[in-house]
């Protein structure tokens, strides 16, 4: 399934207040309609209207099992083919304009596929009515239709108001019958700005900085407040060429040679056009590390079962080709190898979490070097996400090899963590699996058969490494937890965290053993609001945790009161942007009602009420 994209970690750490847009819409609420938005359709029911990119309903999710692309974050608005000539309409909220000023409308568009180009025009109006759009401000680009699937492209219109008040603005996909899909994605409007935006500042890696990491390295900056995108510029010559260009102020940049001198630059950019004479940056990576003692099977690293371990592929060389694995072949130039023996026979699990964007593949075999058998292979997600490599049917006390290499070529090597877990308990689970529905989440799982079945532990963690209890689910197994047949389970998770939702199971058996699942990933909104998320275990004896939501890192006081709002504990905390995992000591507390408040460094408060046992 891999992986011929870049993967960029928008780590967007907010430096700088920029004056808030007329309107600003990205599609990451997780709500569609967005809010004060109107779906309208001059066909007759049914007709196909827009919606968010990753609606079930949609053929090409329904049959991928993959969402329609965005171009930033995971949310975009799509209209996929009729089998009549559309006439879809998504009009955006009022927008608030003033007589004689120029403002600019931008937005980003793609289609899936140049065989079959889409149309689109984009009107103004007085009311969130189709006849209510009285004038056209743009149309298919000035051409006959859109075409572009290879990249997104940026539209920019400007428009000035004859008159003051309330405008609506409609996006109106018309595109012929039996086309394929249109995306858009970041629709923004604001004041025309009078000039270029000034350079950005603070740029880390700093000007003439040595030894900088490689063949990885994460570039950081400040964008002025009148900066609507930015290029990314980096190379061996001086100027160097443009990468790309998106609204973030930091990335991961892969493909750095070792003991060699880049330049690098950022180029802030608006409707008036690019910042001008903006500094080039050099810089020298480091030298090339050791060649790994693991290179090589006989030098293998040992993994204790339910232990874990560093490693690294950087300067290794490869020991033998790469094998095919769920269809995809990647590039063993650079793999390291490592055992693992089994203290119990059943199935083991082996999860492999990379540092930076590190796109790991894991190759498992039996026997000896030199007489390797394969087993078993996890390739599965893209740069920067965990692989999870299973081993079935593995004999306690018997030597297990396996190897980590990176995907790409030359240049894609890198760092990570293994962890080791998992021996099968005599229970079949057959799936495991999620949604997202609305404001929660369903998780559901299956089992063929269960012996001696206590239940099961459903975990759920933030960051994907650091897992709490969220409930436990009793086994639905007559007889002493012992069932033949196949039984289904499902758990409603109703305060699930805004940001990324990772959930695993722990099946624990009567006799006290337990087998940790495969871990599975639903992907969140954006947080945009400070709030307490989640209080609990709510009523508490001892231990109280939080889930904090920042909408950038930034610093709070976590307060405990009494009702009368006396302070009685007092936590700071470093928040990073999304949602954050607390605990809180609360054992010394009398018994009785308590409000926590949340105070960030910005002003913004939140609070939630607890009771201690």
């Amino acid at each position: 399934m891999k992986k011929v994209y870049l993967f960029f970690f928008c780590f967007s750490f907010v430096f700088f207040a920029r004056s808030q847009p007329k309107l600003a819409e990205d599609f990451e609420s997780g709500v569609f309609p967005p809010s004060g938005w109107t779906l309208l359709n001059g066909n007759p029911s049914p007709a196909y209207d827009w919606t968010y990119n990753s609606d079930p309903n949609l053929a090409y999710v329904n049959s991928t099992k993959q969402n329609y692309p965005a171009y930033l974050g995971d949310g975009s608005m799509v209209y996929e083919t009729d089998k009549i000539n559309a006439n879809a309409w998504a009009i955006t909220p009022p927008v608030s304009l003033t007589n004689g000023v120029s403002y600019t409308i931008t937005f980003y568009y793609r289609v899936a596929s140049a065989a079959f180009p889409e149309k689109l025009k984009v009107t103004v109006g007085s009311e969130a009515t189709i006849n209510g759009q009285s004038a056209i401000l743009w149309n298919n680009n000035g051409s006959t239709a859109l075409a572009n699937d290879s990249a997104w492209t940026q539209a920019m219109i400007h428009y000035t108001p004859g008159a003051s008040g309330d405008f609506y603005f409609g996006f109106n996909c018309y595109s012929d019958s039996n086309r394929f899909a249109l995306v858009i994605d970041n629709i923004n409007i604001d004041t025309t700005p009078t000039a270029v935006p000034p350079c950005a500042t603070k740029l880390t890696p700093v000007n003439g900085a040595t030894n900088v990491s490689a063949p990885e390295a994460l570039f950081t900056w400040r964008n002025p407040s009148a900066a609507a995108d930015v290029l990314f510029e980096i190379g061996t010559t001086n100027p160097p060429a443009i990468i790309d260009s998106s609204k973030i102020t930091s990335r991961y940049y892969s493909d750095l040679a070792y003991s060699t001198t880049y330049y690098w630059s950022i180029i802030p950019a608006n409707a008036m056009g690019p910042a001008v004479g903006c500094p080039v940056y050099s810089f020298t990576t480091q030298a090339a590390p050791p060649v790994p003692a693991n290179n090589e099977p006989a030098g293998a690293i040992a993994i204790d079962a339910y232990g874990s371990v560093s490693g690294s592929t950087k300067s290794a060389s490869q020991t033998q080709v790469a094998d095919s694995c769920n269809g995809d072949i990647g590039n063993a130039n650079d793999d390291v190898w490592f055992t693992f023996t089994p203290l119990q026979s059943g199935t083991a699990s082996i999860t492999l979490t990379p540092d930076l964007s590190f796109d790991g593949v894991m190759d498992a075999y039996s026997g000896t070097p030199g007489s390797f058998t394969s087993i078993a292979c996890a390739d599965q997600g893209a740069e920067g996400q965990q692989e999870i490599l299973t081993l079935p049917d593995v004999t306690a006390g018997k030597t297990y090899y396996f190897r980590v290499y990176g995907f790409g070529n030359a240049g894609k090597d890198g760092s990570f963590t293994l962890a080791a877990s998992g021996i099968t308990l005599p229970v079949s689970i057959t799936s495991f699996k999620g949604e997202r529905n609305g404001f929660r989440n369903v998780l559901s799982w299956t089992t063929l058969s269960e012996q001696n079945s206590k239940g099961f532990e459903l975990q759920r963690s933030v960051n994907g490494r650091d897992f709490v209890t969220l409930a436990f689910i009793v086994s639905k197994a007559p007889g002493g937890g012992n069932s033949t047949a196949t039984l289904n389970y499902v758990f409603d998770d109703l305060k699930p965290f805004t940001a990324n939702c990772y959930y695993r199971l722990k099946q624990v058996d009567k006799d006290g053993r337990s087998k940790i699942s495969d871990i599975i990933l639903l992907k969140g909104t954006r947080a945009n609001v400070f709030a307490l998320s989640n209080v609990y275990p709510n009523p508490a004896k001892s231990i109280i945790n939080i889930i904090l939501t920042a909408s950038a890192d930034n610093k709070a006081d976590i307060i405990i009161t009494d009702i009368a709002g006396k302070p009685i504990m007092r936590q700071a905390a470093q928040l990073a942007a999304g949602d954050n995992n607390l605990s809180l000591d609360v054992n010394k507390l009398p018994a009785g009602s308590y409000i926590i408040r949340a105070m960030c460094a910005n002003g913004e408060t939140a609070l939630s009420k607890f009771v201690k046992q």
